[in-house]
Protein backbone atom coordinates (compact mmCIF):
# COMPACT_ATOMS: atom_id res chain seq x y z
CA UNK A 1 0.00 0.00 0.00
CA UNK A 2 2.53 2.37 0.83
CA UNK A 3 3.97 1.49 -2.93
CA UNK A 4 1.19 2.49 -4.35
CA UNK A 5 0.67 5.87 -2.58
CA UNK A 6 3.98 6.83 -3.77
CA UNK A 7 3.36 5.61 -7.08
CA UNK A 8 0.76 8.07 -7.29
CA UNK A 9 2.13 10.81 -5.81
CA UNK A 10 5.13 9.88 -8.66
CA UNK A 11 2.20 10.45 -11.00
CA UNK A 12 0.61 13.60 -10.06
CA UNK A 13 4.30 14.98 -9.54
CA UNK A 14 4.73 14.45 -13.16
CA UNK A 15 1.24 15.25 -14.38
CA UNK A 16 2.16 18.45 -12.55
CA UNK A 17 5.66 18.73 -14.32
CA UNK A 18 4.19 17.81 -18.04
CA UNK A 19 1.41 21.05 -17.81
CA UNK A 20 4.32 23.52 -16.43
CA UNK A 21 6.22 21.93 -19.16
CA UNK A 22 3.27 22.53 -21.65
CA UNK A 23 2.38 26.40 -20.86
CA UNK A 24 6.57 27.27 -20.92
CA UNK A 25 6.65 25.74 -24.54
CA UNK A 26 3.52 27.25 -25.40
CA UNK A 27 4.97 31.03 -23.78
CA UNK A 28 8.11 30.31 -25.43
CA UNK A 29 6.51 29.77 -28.75
CA UNK A 30 4.59 33.08 -28.64
CA UNK A 31 7.58 35.48 -27.88
CA UNK A 32 8.99 33.57 -31.03
CA UNK A 33 5.89 34.19 -32.71
CA UNK A 34 5.48 37.58 -31.83
CA UNK A 35 9.18 39.02 -32.34
CA UNK A 36 9.47 37.71 -35.74
CA UNK A 37 6.29 39.12 -36.79
CA UNK A 38 8.01 42.58 -35.01
CA UNK A 39 10.79 42.23 -37.24
CA UNK A 40 9.29 41.91 -40.28
CA UNK A 41 6.79 44.50 -39.90
CA UNK A 42 10.40 46.45 -38.79
CA UNK A 43 11.60 45.89 -41.88
CA UNK A 44 8.62 46.80 -44.03
CA UNK A 45 8.25 50.09 -42.24
CA UNK A 46 12.57 51.06 -43.43
CA UNK A 47 12.01 49.89 -47.10
CA UNK A 48 8.68 52.27 -47.42
CA UNK A 49 10.70 54.92 -45.15
CA UNK A 50 13.66 54.27 -47.99
CA UNK A 51 10.50 54.30 -50.94
CA UNK A 52 9.50 57.39 -49.70
CA UNK A 53 12.73 59.31 -49.65
CA UNK A 54 13.84 57.95 -52.85
CA UNK A 55 10.39 58.89 -54.27
CA UNK A 56 11.02 62.89 -53.02
CA UNK A 57 14.26 62.94 -54.69
CA UNK A 58 12.54 61.39 -57.67
CA UNK A 59 9.70 64.67 -57.38
CA UNK A 60 12.37 67.20 -56.63
CA UNK A 61 14.31 66.36 -59.50
CA UNK A 62 11.16 66.04 -61.85
CA UNK A 63 10.40 69.70 -60.45
CA UNK A 64 13.37 70.78 -61.03
CA UNK A 65 13.86 69.79 -64.48
CA UNK A 66 10.05 71.20 -65.40
CA UNK A 67 10.80 74.62 -64.45
CA UNK A 68 14.09 74.84 -66.01
CA UNK A 69 11.97 73.54 -69.27
CA UNK A 70 9.30 75.38 -68.73
CA UNK A 71 11.73 78.73 -67.80
CA UNK A 72 13.75 77.92 -71.32
CA UNK A 73 10.20 77.68 -73.25
CA UNK A 74 9.61 81.21 -71.62
CA UNK A 75 13.08 82.81 -72.49
CA UNK A 76 12.91 81.29 -75.99
CA UNK A 77 9.56 83.00 -76.61
CA UNK A 78 10.18 86.20 -75.29
CA UNK A 79 13.52 86.09 -77.56
CA UNK A 80 10.74 85.75 -80.45
CA UNK A 81 8.64 88.41 -79.74
CA UNK A 82 11.34 90.12 -79.63
CA UNK A 83 12.82 89.27 -82.94
CA UNK A 84 9.41 89.99 -84.23
CA UNK A 85 9.16 92.99 -82.78
CA UNK A 86 12.15 94.43 -83.80
CA UNK A 87 11.18 93.40 -87.44
CA UNK A 88 7.93 94.92 -87.46
CA UNK A 89 9.51 98.18 -86.27
CA UNK A 90 11.83 98.30 -88.32
CA UNK A 91 9.42 97.27 -91.28
CA UNK A 92 6.52 99.62 -90.33
CA UNK A 93 8.77 102.80 -89.00
CA UNK A 94 9.45 104.38 -92.33
CA UNK A 95 6.07 103.77 -93.08
CA UNK A 96 4.65 105.79 -90.27
CA UNK A 97 7.15 108.28 -90.74
CA UNK A 98 6.17 109.13 -94.70
CA UNK A 99 2.48 109.15 -93.32
CA UNK A 100 3.52 111.26 -89.86
CA UNK A 101 5.76 113.49 -92.27
CA UNK A 102 2.60 115.86 -93.23
CA UNK A 103 0.83 116.51 -90.26
CA UNK A 104 4.02 116.89 -88.49
CA UNK A 105 4.74 119.76 -91.23
CA UNK A 106 1.72 121.34 -91.23
CA UNK A 107 2.03 121.25 -87.28
CA UNK A 108 5.21 123.57 -87.37
CA UNK A 109 4.00 125.65 -89.99
CA UNK A 110 1.50 126.59 -87.93
CA UNK A 111 2.94 126.70 -84.47
CA UNK A 112 6.57 128.58 -85.80
CA UNK A 113 7.00 131.63 -87.59
CA UNK A 114 8.33 132.70 -90.99
CA UNK A 115 11.49 133.69 -89.83
CA UNK A 116 11.87 130.96 -87.54
CA UNK A 117 13.68 128.08 -87.80
CA UNK A 118 11.73 124.71 -87.57
CA UNK A 119 11.68 122.82 -84.12
CA UNK A 120 9.60 120.51 -83.03
CA UNK A 121 10.48 121.42 -79.33
CA UNK A 122 9.37 125.19 -79.85
CA UNK A 123 6.69 124.35 -81.82
CA UNK A 124 5.05 121.87 -78.76
CA UNK A 125 6.26 124.41 -76.34
CA UNK A 126 3.95 127.03 -78.62
CA UNK A 127 1.74 124.64 -78.48
CA UNK A 128 1.25 124.29 -75.12
CA UNK A 129 1.02 128.25 -74.62
CA UNK A 130 -2.03 128.31 -77.02
CA UNK A 131 -3.88 125.42 -75.35
CA UNK A 132 -3.11 126.92 -71.66
CA UNK A 133 -4.52 130.50 -73.26
CA UNK A 134 -7.32 128.75 -74.80
CA UNK A 135 -8.73 127.29 -71.51
CA UNK A 136 -8.36 130.40 -69.52
CA UNK A 137 -9.99 131.94 -72.38
CA UNK A 138 -13.35 129.19 -71.72
CA UNK A 139 -13.00 130.13 -67.81
CA UNK A 140 -14.06 133.25 -68.50
CA UNK A 141 -16.25 132.71 -71.11
CA UNK A 142 -18.11 129.98 -68.58
CA UNK A 143 -17.91 132.74 -65.63
CA UNK A 144 -19.21 135.16 -67.89
CA UNK A 145 -21.80 132.47 -68.84
CA UNK A 146 -23.21 132.14 -65.30
CA UNK A 147 -23.12 135.79 -64.56
CA UNK A 148 -25.91 136.03 -67.31
CA UNK A 149 -27.86 132.77 -65.98
CA UNK A 150 -27.74 134.84 -62.18
CA UNK A 151 -28.87 137.81 -63.85
CA UNK A 152 -31.83 135.82 -65.61
CA UNK A 153 -32.74 133.82 -62.06
CA UNK A 154 -35.35 136.71 -61.19
CA UNK A 155 -37.17 136.36 -64.58
CA UNK A 156 -37.10 132.47 -63.94
CA UNK A 157 -38.61 132.64 -60.85
CA UNK A 158 -40.94 134.44 -61.19
CA UNK A 159 -41.87 132.10 -64.68
CA UNK A 160 -41.78 128.93 -62.53
CA UNK A 161 -44.10 130.71 -60.36
CA UNK A 162 -46.55 130.96 -62.93
CA UNK A 163 -45.69 127.70 -64.77
CA UNK A 164 -46.61 126.18 -61.34
CA UNK A 165 -50.15 127.96 -60.64
CA UNK A 166 -51.21 127.33 -64.70
CA UNK A 167 -50.08 123.33 -63.92
CA UNK A 168 -52.15 123.55 -60.42
CA UNK A 169 -55.02 124.80 -62.81
CA UNK A 170 -54.80 122.61 -65.08
CA UNK A 171 -54.35 119.69 -63.13
CA UNK A 172 -57.70 120.74 -61.33
CA UNK A 173 -59.37 121.13 -64.45
CA UNK A 174 -58.34 117.73 -65.64
CA UNK A 175 -60.07 116.51 -62.39
CA UNK A 176 -62.99 118.01 -62.47
CA UNK A 177 -63.25 116.79 -66.33
CA UNK A 178 -62.57 113.15 -65.25
CA UNK A 179 -65.00 113.00 -62.02
CA UNK A 180 -67.52 114.78 -64.44
CA UNK A 181 -67.31 112.40 -67.48
CA UNK A 182 -67.24 109.40 -64.34
CA UNK A 183 -70.33 110.64 -62.74
CA UNK A 184 -72.24 110.99 -66.03
CA UNK A 185 -71.11 106.94 -66.63
CA UNK A 186 -72.28 106.29 -63.05
CA UNK A 187 -75.78 107.84 -64.24
CA UNK A 188 -75.93 106.65 -67.62
CA UNK A 189 -75.13 102.80 -65.95
CA UNK A 190 -77.73 103.50 -63.23
CA UNK A 191 -80.51 104.59 -65.75
CA UNK A 192 -79.64 101.52 -67.61
CA UNK A 193 -80.13 99.58 -64.56
CA UNK A 194 -83.15 101.03 -63.26
CA UNK A 195 -84.72 100.36 -67.13
CA UNK A 196 -84.04 96.75 -66.41
CA UNK A 197 -85.39 96.46 -62.63
CA UNK A 198 -88.10 98.00 -61.14
CA UNK A 199 -87.49 100.57 -58.78
CA UNK A 200 -87.87 99.74 -55.01
CA UNK A 201 -89.15 102.09 -52.59
CA UNK A 202 -87.10 102.47 -49.50
CA UNK A 203 -87.82 103.02 -46.11
CA UNK A 204 -87.36 106.13 -44.23
CA UNK A 205 -84.62 105.18 -42.40
CA UNK A 206 -82.77 104.37 -45.79
CA UNK A 207 -83.67 107.69 -47.41
CA UNK A 208 -82.26 109.74 -44.61
CA UNK A 209 -79.01 107.82 -44.43
CA UNK A 210 -78.61 108.46 -48.22
CA UNK A 211 -79.37 112.21 -47.24
CA UNK A 212 -77.18 112.31 -44.61
CA UNK A 213 -73.85 114.03 -45.47
CA UNK A 214 -70.62 111.44 -45.47
CA UNK A 215 -67.73 112.02 -43.29
CA UNK A 216 -65.04 113.02 -45.26
CA UNK A 217 -61.78 110.58 -44.29
CA UNK A 218 -58.71 111.42 -42.00
CA UNK A 219 -56.14 114.00 -44.15
CA UNK A 220 -58.30 114.26 -47.46
CA UNK A 221 -60.81 116.99 -48.50
CA UNK A 222 -64.03 116.41 -50.50
CA UNK A 223 -64.55 117.54 -53.89
CA UNK A 224 -61.93 117.89 -56.41
CA UNK A 225 -60.04 120.52 -54.71
CA UNK A 226 -59.35 118.57 -51.83
CA UNK A 227 -58.22 115.35 -54.07
CA UNK A 228 -55.36 117.21 -55.44
CA UNK A 229 -54.54 119.92 -52.78
CA UNK A 230 -52.06 117.54 -50.59
CA UNK A 231 -49.95 116.63 -53.79
CA UNK A 232 -49.68 119.56 -54.90
CA UNK A 233 -47.98 120.49 -51.65
CA UNK A 234 -46.19 117.73 -51.80
CA UNK A 235 -44.83 117.61 -54.80
CA UNK A 236 -41.28 118.13 -55.52
CA UNK A 237 -41.12 120.98 -57.56
CA UNK A 238 -37.94 122.31 -59.59
CA UNK A 239 -34.89 122.83 -57.66
CA UNK A 240 -32.93 126.02 -58.18
CA UNK A 241 -29.88 123.77 -59.86
CA UNK A 242 -31.68 122.40 -62.93
CA UNK A 243 -32.99 126.06 -63.21
CA UNK A 244 -28.97 127.27 -63.55
CA UNK A 245 -28.66 123.94 -66.00
CA UNK A 246 -31.28 124.91 -68.69
CA UNK A 247 -30.64 128.89 -68.30
CA UNK A 248 -26.90 127.96 -68.89
CA UNK A 249 -27.71 125.85 -71.76
CA UNK A 250 -30.18 128.51 -73.37
CA UNK A 251 -27.08 131.41 -72.97
CA UNK A 252 -24.69 129.05 -74.85
CA UNK A 253 -27.67 128.51 -77.72
CA UNK A 254 -28.31 132.32 -77.68
CA UNK A 255 -24.15 132.66 -78.31
CA UNK A 256 -23.84 130.68 -80.74
CA UNK A 257 -27.00 131.70 -83.10
CA UNK A 258 -26.12 135.33 -82.90
CA UNK A 259 -24.19 135.26 -86.13
CA UNK A 260 -28.13 133.85 -87.31
CA UNK A 261 -29.69 136.05 -86.05
CA UNK A 262 -27.73 139.17 -87.39
CA UNK A 263 -27.56 138.15 -90.61
CA UNK A 264 -30.88 137.61 -91.08
CA UNK A 265 -31.20 141.07 -89.31
CA UNK A 266 -29.26 142.53 -92.28
CA UNK A 267 -31.19 140.91 -94.58
CA UNK A 268 -34.20 142.18 -93.72
CA UNK A 269 -32.66 145.48 -93.24
CA UNK A 270 -31.63 145.46 -96.63
CA UNK A 271 -35.06 144.68 -98.18
CA UNK A 272 -36.73 147.35 -95.78
CA UNK A 273 -34.38 150.03 -96.63
CA UNK A 274 -34.71 148.84 -100.77
CA UNK A 275 -38.30 149.47 -100.25
CA UNK A 276 -38.41 152.71 -98.38
CA UNK A 277 -36.05 153.94 -101.28
CA UNK A 278 -38.79 152.91 -103.78
CA UNK A 279 -41.22 154.44 -101.88
CA UNK A 280 -39.46 157.71 -102.00
CA UNK A 281 -38.54 158.12 -105.35
CA UNK A 282 -42.10 157.19 -106.02
CA UNK A 283 -43.58 159.75 -103.42
CA UNK A 284 -46.02 157.77 -101.47
CA UNK A 285 -44.30 157.82 -98.76
CA UNK A 286 -46.06 159.72 -95.68
CA UNK A 287 -42.93 159.62 -93.20
CA UNK A 288 -44.18 156.33 -92.03
CA UNK A 289 -41.15 154.37 -93.96
CA UNK A 290 -38.07 156.22 -92.32
CA UNK A 291 -39.97 155.76 -88.76
CA UNK A 292 -40.37 152.31 -89.27
CA UNK A 293 -36.72 152.10 -91.00
CA UNK A 294 -35.18 154.05 -87.86
CA UNK A 295 -37.37 151.48 -85.27
CA UNK A 296 -35.89 148.54 -87.33
CA UNK A 297 -32.52 149.91 -86.65
CA UNK A 298 -32.84 150.21 -82.91
CA UNK A 299 -34.17 146.69 -82.82
CA UNK A 300 -30.73 145.26 -83.96
CA UNK A 301 -30.69 141.61 -82.19
CA UNK A 302 -28.26 141.43 -79.27
CA UNK A 303 -25.86 138.41 -78.07
CA UNK A 304 -27.64 137.97 -74.59
CA UNK A 305 -31.06 139.74 -73.76
CA UNK A 306 -33.57 138.40 -71.48
CA UNK A 307 -37.30 137.62 -73.17
CA UNK A 308 -39.88 136.38 -70.59
CA UNK A 309 -41.81 134.86 -72.97
CA UNK A 310 -38.52 132.67 -74.22
CA UNK A 311 -38.13 132.10 -70.47
CA UNK A 312 -41.58 131.16 -69.83
CA UNK A 313 -41.54 128.47 -72.73
CA UNK A 314 -38.34 126.87 -71.35
CA UNK A 315 -39.92 126.98 -67.99
CA UNK A 316 -43.33 125.15 -69.20
CA UNK A 317 -41.37 122.44 -71.41
CA UNK A 318 -38.41 121.21 -68.65
CA UNK A 319 -41.12 121.75 -65.75
CA UNK A 320 -43.04 118.60 -67.59
CA UNK A 321 -39.89 116.82 -68.01
CA UNK A 322 -39.07 117.23 -64.87
CA UNK A 323 -42.00 115.72 -63.32
CA UNK A 324 -42.26 112.83 -65.85
CA UNK A 325 -38.85 111.83 -64.46
CA UNK A 326 -36.13 113.10 -67.64
CA UNK A 327 -33.96 114.26 -65.31
CA UNK A 328 -33.62 111.50 -62.77
CA UNK A 329 -29.99 111.28 -63.47
CA UNK A 330 -29.10 114.90 -62.93
CA UNK A 331 -30.74 114.69 -59.36
CA UNK A 332 -29.08 111.15 -58.43
CA UNK A 333 -25.44 112.69 -59.88
CA UNK A 334 -25.91 115.59 -57.43
CA UNK A 335 -27.18 113.25 -54.60
CA UNK A 336 -24.05 111.47 -55.06
CA UNK A 337 -21.78 114.22 -55.38
CA UNK A 338 -23.28 115.78 -51.74
CA UNK A 339 -23.52 112.67 -50.11
CA UNK A 340 -20.25 113.08 -48.92
CA UNK A 341 -20.26 115.99 -47.68
CA UNK A 342 -23.66 115.54 -45.59
CA UNK A 343 -22.47 112.69 -44.24
CA UNK A 344 -19.40 114.85 -42.77
CA UNK A 345 -21.45 117.81 -41.77
CA UNK A 346 -23.97 115.54 -39.94
CA UNK A 347 -21.45 113.98 -37.75
CA UNK A 348 -20.78 110.68 -35.52
CA UNK A 349 -22.92 111.84 -32.91
CA UNK A 350 -26.13 112.24 -34.76
CA UNK A 351 -25.59 108.69 -36.70
CA UNK A 352 -24.88 107.45 -33.42
CA UNK A 353 -28.45 108.82 -31.81
CA UNK A 354 -30.11 107.53 -34.63
CA UNK A 355 -28.27 103.79 -34.54
CA UNK A 356 -29.08 103.90 -30.67
CA UNK A 357 -33.06 104.18 -31.01
CA UNK A 358 -34.88 101.31 -30.16
CA UNK A 359 -36.96 98.87 -33.10
CA UNK A 360 -39.71 99.08 -30.89
CA UNK A 361 -39.62 102.90 -30.07
CA UNK A 362 -42.76 103.83 -32.35
CA UNK A 363 -40.78 106.10 -34.14
CA UNK A 364 -42.52 107.17 -37.33
CA UNK A 365 -41.22 105.50 -40.84
CA UNK A 366 -40.72 107.97 -43.83
CA UNK A 367 -43.44 106.96 -45.28
CA UNK A 368 -46.31 107.75 -42.84
CA UNK A 369 -46.31 104.40 -40.87
CA UNK A 370 -45.20 103.42 -37.64
CA UNK A 371 -41.44 101.20 -37.46
CA UNK A 372 -42.25 99.20 -34.59
CA UNK A 373 -44.03 96.01 -33.92
CA UNK A 374 -46.63 98.09 -31.67
CA UNK A 375 -47.81 100.70 -34.56
CA UNK A 376 -51.12 101.71 -34.80
CA UNK A 377 -51.63 99.81 -37.91
CA UNK A 378 -49.85 96.92 -37.55
CA UNK A 379 -51.85 93.73 -37.92
CA UNK A 380 -54.60 95.45 -40.19
CA UNK A 381 -53.54 94.63 -43.76
CA UNK A 382 -51.12 96.89 -46.35
CA UNK A 383 -53.61 98.20 -48.03
CA UNK A 384 -55.91 99.59 -44.33
CA UNK A 385 -52.36 100.95 -43.28
CA UNK A 386 -51.83 102.88 -46.56
CA UNK A 387 -55.41 104.65 -46.39
CA UNK A 388 -55.05 105.09 -42.82
CA UNK A 389 -51.88 107.05 -43.47
CA UNK A 390 -51.82 110.69 -43.26
CA UNK A 391 -49.69 112.83 -46.12
CA UNK A 392 -47.51 115.23 -44.00
CA UNK A 393 -48.88 119.02 -44.33
CA UNK A 394 -46.33 122.62 -45.16
CA UNK A 395 -46.01 123.49 -41.16
CA UNK A 396 -44.91 119.95 -40.31
CA UNK A 397 -42.11 119.93 -43.39
CA UNK A 398 -41.23 123.22 -42.40
CA UNK A 399 -40.79 121.74 -38.28
CA UNK A 400 -38.89 118.75 -39.73
CA UNK A 401 -36.33 121.19 -41.61
CA UNK A 402 -36.28 123.17 -38.05
CA UNK A 403 -35.55 120.25 -36.08
CA UNK A 404 -33.06 119.54 -38.78
CA UNK A 405 -31.15 122.80 -38.57
CA UNK A 406 -31.00 122.59 -34.86
CA UNK A 407 -29.18 119.13 -34.84
CA UNK A 408 -26.84 120.11 -37.60
CA UNK A 409 -25.64 123.34 -35.37
CA UNK A 410 -25.35 121.09 -32.42
CA UNK A 411 -23.07 118.26 -34.40
CA UNK A 412 -21.21 121.51 -35.69
CA UNK A 413 -20.85 123.07 -32.05
CA UNK A 414 -19.57 119.47 -30.87
CA UNK A 415 -16.77 119.32 -33.60
CA UNK A 416 -15.47 122.76 -33.13
CA UNK A 417 -15.32 121.54 -29.12
CA UNK A 418 -13.27 118.25 -30.30
CA UNK A 419 -11.04 120.31 -33.07
CA UNK A 420 -8.16 120.49 -30.87
CA UNK A 421 -8.05 116.35 -31.09
CA UNK A 422 -5.36 114.94 -33.66
CA UNK A 423 -8.53 113.05 -35.12
CA UNK A 424 -10.64 115.76 -35.43
CA UNK A 425 -12.62 116.41 -38.86
CA UNK A 426 -12.74 119.91 -40.70
CA UNK A 427 -16.01 120.65 -42.05
CA UNK A 428 -16.18 122.42 -45.33
CA UNK A 429 -19.51 124.03 -46.32
CA UNK A 430 -20.69 126.01 -49.41
CA UNK A 431 -23.58 128.50 -49.46
CA UNK A 432 -26.58 126.80 -50.91
CA UNK A 433 -25.20 123.44 -50.47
Amino acid sequence: RERQERQRDLELQMEVMQQQWFSRICMVYFLKMTSERYQDRKALIAKLNLEYASATVLHGFFRRSLVRKRRNMIYRNAMKLRLALVTYARTTLPLVKAMAAPSIKSFIQTQCCAKESLDIVSALSRFRVNVIRLQRAYLRLKLSRYAFVSMMMATWETCLEQAYELYFADREAAAKAAAKAQAEQMALLDGMVGEKEPKRSKSIAAKEKDNAPKRPRKGVTSGPEGKNKEPDENMERMPPYMAQKVLYDHVVDMQKSFPKRVKAWEEEMRHKAAAAEIEIFCGTDEGGAGSDMKKFRMSRPRKIYIDEAEIMNLVRIHMDIWHKGGYVYVKENRLRILRLGFKAFAGERRLQKRQQKPPGSGGKDPRGGSRGKGGKDAGHGGRKAQKRVEQPSVETCAAREQAEKQESVACVEDSAVTEESPKSTTFLTTEGS
